[in-house]
């Protein structure tokens, strides 16, 4: 035996050829040699080329060693190099994932991220395939995991501390439409279509990582500032506040929507429902009214539940719901639910719900008994459950200063009166009206004849528009905002105003810019004890899916939100 022959099984004993890879062990075999026989070998290659193989040999040497770094525990550099290199190093790369070349640094975000995927690919088994040449024990396995584990741990706690648990990111489509809908007090505001789709990530729309931003993204939120703008800057004269009282026994088309009830049940002058309608062309509407501007009105109903005993009235012996909704044409709307009272003492049940001009309320006993039976309903022999109605009350529109609540919300108590070319103003646009309703609807601008020019009288038009920007984007950031982070938007509206622009149109462009600041637009959750307004945002978005409502707000302010009693009577009441 030569030399050389002993000096190479001397290596290979040394670093164990069954354990790695062939060109590893070569390399190091060739290496050890060429360090050793340098001398002779001068004679036969030039210096150049002797350390072009040393830099070769090293570059696959240590590139297939890089896991083997000092921050890697034993455990898991034991693992992938027995049983993960030959076929992820840099020769094979199977799936693209080169461990070899793959930095072990978990606090590093790319590097985390890949090792998250490594750890569970293994923890499923799926990694070593069964197929595999070489069989991982349980034992190494599982302290491979376990290592993995607590270093992943470590690092993604650092990276809390420091970076905070939630991402910049921006609100999804249907958080962005809610959150305008409350901003703006347009209930019934539809922009989400406007918007491209969001991407879905592991069945959510609301993932940070997916949640994309694009030139095609910035410029829908324009139109849709925009189109948002157009229903919110109502003018009108402040609308007379009216209180309507339809009495049941009165109510001519309530009484012929009976359905196959024989006829109306009289439970002490109250109208007795003992069964709802079998088809579609009876429901129950109070058609004598209808809303003379759109807005919130105060609905209440003097209703209780009984059971009809063959003509006799009893006690109710089961609970029932009155659901209501909003109608206009084929398009319906729950405007909400509510238990009815069982004793006709009790108070009228009452809620405010929003309303459009042609709107009617339809009423729909939920719990009342709707089998199909044939023929009509003899009320002598029949016995079962009842709801009674005595009288339904509507109360508005209700606004604090009287005019829509979209109004208020952009321009607060300041009174609206005809635009006069004498006023030396710019004349405003034709308005935008929504023609149909449902998907029908259209934005098309108002017919001459129909068109009556208002305008918005402001106080002192500069000094009114930085107090109506200040608390718009106050409402709007859902924090506290410093006077000099609205000083740009105020130059914009100050500019319309010298151009003498009427201060509705001098104002919208403040309003577009703010509806469409990242500051309305994007989450942003510091790292650290989360501050009132933080906490308030993070619930509100939490469990209604959209921006804080004003009671959040105020606690915020007050600095009141974080203490524990409060916090969980605001849980309560946003799960309530």
């Amino acid at each position: 035996m030569t030399v050389r022959t002993e000096y190479i099984e001397s290596l290979s004993n040394r670093y164990d050829v069954k354990r790695c890879n062939a060109i590893t062990v070569a390399t190091i075999i060739t290496g050890r040699w060429l360090q050793t026989n340098w001398r002779g070998l001068l004679p036969r290659f030039s210096a150049r080329c002797i350390r072009i193989i040393l830099i070769v040999a090293a570059h696959i040497f240590f590139g297939r060693s890089h896991v083997l770094g000092q921050d890697a525990e034993p455990q898991i550099v034991r693992a992938v190099k027995d049983h993960c290199l030959d076929c992820h190093d840099s020769q094979s790369a199977e799936s693209g994932l080169d461990l070899a070349a793959l930095k072990y640094d978990p606090n590093d975000h790319a590097s985390f991220a890949l090792w998250v995927k490594v750890y569970n690919r293994v923890q499923r088994r799926e990694m070593p395939p069964a197929d595999s040449v070489t069989t991982i024990e349980p034992a190494v396995r599982q302290s491979f995991l376990d290592s993995l584990a607590r270093d992943l741990a470590t690092a993604n706690a650092r990276r809390q501390r420091s970076e905070g648990r939630t991402q910049y990111r921006r609100l999804s489509r249907t958080q962005y439409e809610n959150s305008m809908r409350r901003l703006l007090a347009l209930p019934e505001l539809s922009v989400a279509d406007m918007l491209p789709e969001d991407t879905p990530s592991d069945g959510f729309d609301n993932i940070g990582s997916a949640l994309n931003l694009s030139e095609i993204q910035i410029a829908r939120y324009l139109d849709a500032a925009d189109h948002a703008l157009d229903q919110a800057i109502v003018l009108t004269d402040r609308p007379e506040i009216l209180t309507t009282r339809l009495i049941a026994s009165q109510n001519g088309r309530f009484r012929q929507v009976l359905g196959k009830q024989q006829e109306a049940v009289n439970v002490d002058g109250a109208v007795g429902l003992l069964r709802q309608p079998n088809t579609a062309q009876a429901p129950w509407f109070w058609s004598k009214f209808e809303p003379p501007v759109d807005g919130y009105y105060r609905i209440r109903m003097k209703t209780f539940g009984f059971h009809w005993d063959a003509g006799t009235v009893r006690p109710p012996n089961q609970n029932h719901v009155v659901t209501f909704h909003a109608v206009q044409g084929s398009t319906k709307r729950a405007l909400t639910s509510l238990d009815v009272p069982a004793s006709r003492g009790a108070d009228a049940i009452e809620f405010e719900g929003f309303l459009r001009v042609g709107d009617q309320i339809q009423i729909w006993f939920e719990t009342l008994d709707d089998r199909n039976k044939p023929g009509r309903l003899p009320i002598t022999d029949y016995r079962a459950p009842g709801v009674a109605v005595e009288w339904l009350e509507v109360h508005g529109p209700i606004s604090p200063a009287g005019l829509p609540a979209s109004y208020v919300s952009l321009f607060g108590d300041l009174p609206v009166e005809p635009y006069h070319l004498d006023s030396g103003l710019l004349q405003p646009p034709i308005p935008i009206i929504t023609e149909g309703v449902g998907k029908r609807a259209v934005r098309v601008p108002a017919k001459p004849k129909r068109v009556q020019f208002m305008r918005v009288v402001p106080r002192d038009p500069t000094e009114d528009a930085r107090s109506l920007l200040h608390q718009f984007a106050q409402r709007a950031f859902r924090r506290p905002v410093e006077p000099i982070e609205i000083e740009d938007i105020l130059r914009l509206v100050q500019t319309k105003i010298d151009q003498r622009h009427c201060f509705q149109e001098a104002m919208r462009i403040g309003y577009q810019a703010i509806l469409c600041s990242p500051e309305f637009l994007f989450l942003d959750e510091s790292p650290g004890k989360l501050s009132d307004h933080a906490l308030a945002s993070r619930l509100s978005f939490f469990l209604w899916n959209e921006m804080p409502d004003e009671k959040l707000l105020e606690l915020a302010s007050q600095s009141n939100l974080t203490r524990p009693e409060v916090l969980r009577n605001q849980v309560d009441r946003l799960i309530d």
